[in-house]
């Protein structure tokens, strides 16, 4: 496995002990080692198109890199505490204040360990990123990244985004694991989606050992999404 440098511009998960805390280092490893072998996402985006077996083969370490994310977040979100039920007292609704941030501010905070901040795009540019709790089908999205593009090219646009989507997972996942935990309460039969393996080969045997590990330690924390809750008292 390869050894994490100091993490200085990342935030790690803030849980007690937790097995999964190691696992979401790994993951930051691995997300530096495709930004420097493939462009951070602000290259990778400028860049427009690559040679097509260039782009699958990045396209496949992101299937591999996603998993590693959704099996780490589903193992987050099953060590939450369930929502306490009860009815509110009466009176005037306020809408509570929104204190999740859910998409770091990465301009303010570089997520690479003493590099130079990258010129990164307007946030604009960056509107559509979005961490998806569930993967798509394989493919639909492999069509998404060919369409339109040159004979023997990828364009680049999708893939930007979703090495863009995983680092902020990386860096601030309690709002994603949130919203997981809610999903999943509300539709036990997502976490099999959720848990699904990327294709076999999808990427080199440290990236693969690390898919083998997360997924292995959701299924044993999603455990808790299969049960039934208990029925409120009357």
């Amino acid at each position: 496995m390869l050894s994490p440098p100091p993490a200085a511009g990342l935030r790690s998960p803030t849980m007690n002990d937790a097995p999964e805390t190691a696992l979401w280092t790994e993951l930051k490893v691995l997300l530096r080692l495709v930004a420097a072998i493939f462009g951070e996402p602000a290259s990778l985006l400028e860049e427009g198109a690559v040679a097509r077996r260039e782009g699958e083969l990045l396209r496949g370490w992101l299937s591999a890199l996603e998993a590693i994310a959704r099996a780490l977040l589903l193992a987050m979100a099953a060590s939450l505490p369930r929502p306490t039920c009860g009815r509110a007292p009466a009176g005037r609704w306020v809408r509570p204040a929104r204190t999740e941030q859910v998409h770091a501010d990465r301009d303010n905070e570089p997520w690479t360990d003493g590099a130079a901040a990258v010129d990164r795009p307007g946030s604009e540019r960056w509107a559509g990123v979005a961490f998806r709790a569930s993967p798509r089908s394989r493919g639909a999205r492999g069509m998404r990244a060919s369409t339109g593009a040159p004979r023997g090219l990828l364009f680049t646009r999708p893939l930007a985004y979703r090495l863009e989507a995983l680092i902020r997972v990386a860096e601030a996942p309690q709002p994603y694991a949130r919203r997981l935990a809610r999903r999943l309460r509300a539709e036990p039969g997502l976490a099999a989606r959720v848990l699904r393996a990327p294709p076999a080969g999808a990427c080199a045997p440290p990236c693969a050992d690390l898919v083998e590990q997360a997924l292995f330690r959701a299924r044993q924390a999603g455990a808790v999404f299969a049960r039934k809750p208990h029925a409120a008292p009357p």
